[in-house]
């Protein structure tokens, strides 16, 4: 400006002329003298604001992938953690299913013995022989065998409950390794 106004009303009155038509810069009105810095003045200010925002932009989007690695990161392990314990509870109930088919072949062999024998003992009591001897014999192998199919019986329900209880143990280490996951996050 080349001359300075005289009074305040003279100043704003200025203004107001230079801000009708033309924008001003971030430094001062724009003019026919200035318009030359008038451009420049608002391209800085225009870049300076738009460095700051990619800037902010960048970072965020750096944070951004750095959280969704440790995500992935985080969602391998749970999945691979997942993996081992299906395999490992596959492989218990596979045990415990060829368990379980074992023991009813050991017991429907042990029941068909025993019906052979128990009508072995109803034959011989039948034909009215009287060999005191031979039946006390067979009676004595009778509770025998009575006495060791209970035990394999006791034996292999506790083997089945064993099995039961890791199959459970399993699951709730299951359980708790997703709610600490999950508590993590």
């Amino acid at each position: 400006m080349s001359h300075l106004p005289e009074s305040l009303d003279e100043e704003i009155r200025e203004l107001l002329e230079n801000y009708k038509d033309k924008k001003a810069t971030i430094y001062e009105p724009c003019t026919q003298k200035n318009y030359k810095e008038c451009l420049i003045g608002l391209s800085e200010g225009c870049l300076g604001k738009l460095k700051d925002k990619l800037s902010t932009e960048k970072n965020e989007s750096r944070a951004c992938v750095a959280s969704a690695q440790r995500v992935s990161d985080h969602s391998n392990d749970l999945y691979q953690k997942l993996i081992e314990t299906r395999a490992k509870l596959l492989q218990t109930v596979k045990q415990k299913e060829a368990n379980e088919k074992s023991l009813q072949n050991k017991i429907a062999k042990l029941t068909m013995e025993n019906e052979k024998l128990t009508d072995r003992l109803r034959g011989k009591s039948n034909t009215f022989i009287s060999h005191a001897d031979s039946c006390d014999a067979t009676l004595t192998q009778l509770k025998e065998r009575n006495r060791k199919q209970r035990s394999i019986i006791a034996q292999l329900q506790a083997n089945n409950q064993e099995l039961l209880n890791e199959v459970l143990s399993m699951k709730e280490e299951l359980i708790l390794a997703g709610l600490n996951d999950i508590g993590l996050k």
